[in-house]
């Protein structure tokens, strides 16, 4: 059998046409032998046009097909998982937001007393166990003491003044001292007490009892004249011999008072007195120590 060139070399029926360089073969039966070749290279062609796609992007299934230029059909298969996502250049990633971790900031109430609470003083015991909420209230010192000394060291103190002498004076009255079995502040020489303003206040309960606390900063003319010079917080305790809790209807009207007492040790069938005493609550302080305490415990405010 001739080959393909062979049979246009001797192929007399048409046009001799142009020689080529190729044997002096007709140029028109080269082309003819090129054809083949041709038709090769467009499927190839096609094949690489496949493989840059399937490099491009991620298919729905498995299997690429197209068609070639001849009307071939061709089909490759790749494994799934060889073939890398490209992310399109248009396309915006959302980063992912952990509602979980973002806290909302809400501004956080003062710390402390409110002073506006502080300083304001009962008309009397009854408009006290009528008007809880307007007035200060301590934790309870006999159930929770942890908590009442650090109310008294971080809030009271604080509010109240930690140096004495910088105390705004409520009242001016006689002499500090300490006498039997109470630590007290009575009139002056002259039987007379000065208001310069109603004392400070709060108030705690316990076992269902309201027990009112006077702050009283006082000027003793004996040490510092024109300073607070001790600041006494008398807890009212009603006894079967006197009713406290009266006071103060008449402090609130700047009653001159005969003596504030707070009571160091225990007295008798006081049984309202006894349960501070017992649970550590006696008045302890140096008059002369620039930073001295309240003095805190059972006592009470005697009128002519």
């Amino acid at each position: 059998m001739r080959s393909y060139g062979q049979r246009c070399a001797s192929d007399t029926s048409g046009d001799p046409g142009t020689f080529s360089d190729l044997g002096m073969i007709p140029l028109h039966c080269v082309t003819r032998m090129l054809s083949p070749v041709r038709r090769r290279m467009k499927v190839v062609s096609a094949l690489i046009g496949v493989l840059i796609l399937a490099s491009s992007c991620i298919p729905s299934e498995e299997h690429l097909s197209t068609v070639t230029p001849e009307g071939l059909t061709v089909i490759i298969t790749y494994p799934s998982n060889t073939l890398t996502q490209v992310q399109s250049p248009t396309e915006t990633k959302t980063p992912n937001i952990n509602l979980a971790s973002s806290e909302t900031a809400y501004p956080t109430p003062e710390a402390g007393i409110n002073m506006d609470k502080f300083s304001k003083f009962p008309e009397s015991y009854e408009y006290l166990l009528n008007h809880l909420d307007e007035f200060v209230q301590a934790p309870d010192p006999l159930a929770d003491r942890a908590a009442f000394d650090k109310w008294f060291n971080e809030e009271l103190v604080l509010a109240v003044g930690e140096i004495t002498h910088e105390r705004e004076v409520d009242v001016v009255a006689g002499a500090y001292s300490i006498i039997g079995n109470e630590v007290q502040v009575g009139q002056y020489w002259d039987h007379s007490v000065q208001y310069l303003s109603l004392p400070q206040f709060f108030y705690f309960e316990n076992q269902g009892v309201i027990y009112a606390v006077p702050v009283l900063n006082i000027q003793t003319l004996d040490y510092t004249p024109g300073k607070t010079n001790v600041t006494m917080a008398v807890i009212l305790c009603d006894t079967k011999y006197w009713s406290a809790t009266d006071g103060l209807s008449r402090l609130s009207i700047k009653d001159p008072f005969q003596f504030v007492s707070i009571f160091n040790v225990r007295m008798g069938d006081y049984t309202n007195i006894n349960q501070f005493i017992d649970a550590g609550f006696i008045p302890v302080g140096d008059i002369n120590d620039p930073k001295m305490l309240p003095l805190f415990g059972p006592g009470r405010i005697r009128f002519p």
